[in-house]
């Protein structure tokens, strides 16, 4: 992989992504809604960022599947 930082190895994966829309229960444990599969097989490297809070960077080739919306208060919305 190679960045602004330079050139680095890393793991790299092939995976599926599903995302779940929807809202959670009162108690937090369960959440409701839709579970929506991207099915095209994505390949990315694996990212050594423990404490980033977030487990998968996602790029155009997932985002221009469906329609993101990023409100100026910090919350957001992705929809298919």
């Amino acid at each position: 992989m190679r960045g602004v930082s330079g050139e680095n190895e890393h793991n790299n994966y092939l995976f599926h992504l599903g995302f779940m829309l929807g809202q959670p229960n009162p108690t937090g444990k369960e959440m409701k809604g839709n579970l929506y599969i991207f099915n095209q097989e994505i390949q990315g490297p694996e990212l050594n960022l423990s404490d980033a809070g977030f487990e998968v960077l996602l790029g155009m080739d997932v985002i221009g599947k469906g329609s993101l919306a990023v409100e100026g208060n910090g919350t957001f919305s992705f929809s298919f």
